[in-house]
């Protein structure tokens, strides 16, 4: 056991009723002395049978997260009429505590407990971001070791990045005039600002859009948006993807992430591809787009890509890009994809709402959610690679 002074200062203290209202639970037995600091008076000692209390009453703890966390309401014995309500109280309690300091060889250079004898670098690693001597994902799947951290020299250096609600079917893009274009068929959440920007990825192969962002144009609505594009034949296009920045994502259309990329990303460069891993690191919108993500939608001639942000998460700004924005290729995933168990599977089907796939096993797989997992050699192209 151990005395402790509690840090608590949103007590309420009332001399005219010699009433003191603690908000936590506290229960009588434990409470040891009460004092008024301002004027150096004790009003509540335990074991003084003149300074204890008329009425104590104490109320549970919270019931559920975010609820109450108690009431402990002292009606004292002492008279306290001629003390002030704003006076400082000391509230001493006898409160259960016990320590131990473990000697210097149970601890590493970090102050860590040891748990076993030092077998890599990561015992004498003082730092905490990502390296190659430090496992960056480790889980078993069937007994087997799955991904594990890998740096690439594979970079990508971006010119501008922007993020919104994403739509890859269902819209209408109508050239007219050469350079303006107008969307419709949609229903955004709310109208994009003038101004903002619009991101096309248009089909891989294909560049009909040959840039990639647009200016919103005035008049634009939630169901009609137009923007003035490069000069184009007049006539209506599919591209890959839309991306509207600004407008927050929705579960039915969740906000990619798209960026256009200065270096050559076909074959001859980082050979970026629909399925790589990349990481991405230093953002305008870092809680959301810094780390490591899969490529969803990619055209080799514009230069651009987009990609799908983490569970929980949505891409709600309109610009991400700082000048120091780097890609890396492949930095997250092995090198040695096939490094857990292989799995055998009897079909992979491609669902309607292009996003997911469905795989059916020939034996039971015996996943658990979040594991990851890299799909190779399959007809459906799209579905090969790391998720």
């Amino acid at each position: 056991m151990a005395r402790k002074i509690l840090a608590e200062t949103s007590y309420t203290f009332t001399p005219s009723t010699r009433t003191i209202v603690i908000p936590r639970y506290i229960s009588r037995e434990r409470l040891i002395l009460i004092t008024d600091v301002t004027t150096n008076t004790v009003i509540y000692n335990f074991s003084d049978s003149s300074l204890t209390a008329t009425s104590y009453t104490a109320t549970g703890g919270q019931a559920s997260f975010g609820g109450s966390s108690g009431q402990t309401t002292i009606v004292l014995q002492f008279n306290t009429t001629s003390l002030a309500a704003t006076d400082k109280l000391q509230i001493m309690i006898d409160e259960y505590e016990e320590r131990f300091t473990p000697a210097e060889t149970q601890l590493d250079p970090t102050n860590k407990m040891r748990v076993t004898t030092p077998q890599s670098l990561i015992d004498t690693d003082f730092e905490y971001s990502f390296q190659p001597t430090k496992w960056e994902f480790f889980q078993q799947q069937n007994f087997n070791a799955s991904v594990f951290t890998s740096t690439s020299t594979a970079v990508v250096a971006a010119t501008f990045g922007g993020a919104g609600y994403s739509l890859v079917s269902g819209f209408t893009l109508t050239v007219s005039g050469g350079t303006t274009a107008t969307i419709t068929g949609i229903s955004l959440p709310s109208a994009p600002a003038v101004g903002s920007y619009i991101y096309i990825v248009d089909q891989s192969g294909n560049n009909n859009f040959s840039a990639v962002r647009y200016a919103v144009n005035a008049g634009s609505t939630a169901s009609s948006v137009v923007l003035t594009v490069s000069t184009l034949a007049n006539t209506t296009y599919t591209p890959q993807m839309i991306v509207f920045g600004g407008v927050a994502g929705t579960a039915a259309n969740p906000a990619y992430a798209v960026f256009s990329t200065a270096t050559n990303i076909t074959s001859s460069g980082a050979n970026l591809l629909p399925a790589s891993p990349i990481l991405v690191q230093d953002t305008n919108n870092e809680p959301y787009c810094d780390g490591t993500f899969v490529v969803a939608n990619i055209n080799q001639s514009q230069g651009a890509f987009s990609f799908f942000p983490k569970v929980n998460q949505l891409f709600n700004t309109n610009i991400l890009q700082k000048p120091n924005t780097n890609i890396f290729v492949g930095g997250y995933y092995g090198a040695g994809y096939g490094i857990g168990s292989i799995l055998p599977v009897s079909s992979v089907v491609v669902q309607a709402d292009q996003r997911t796939v469905l795989v059916t096993t020939v034996n039971s797989h015996n996943f658990v959610t979040g594991a990851p997992i890299y799909a190779g050699i399959t007809t459906t192209a799209l579905a090969n690679g790391p998720w």
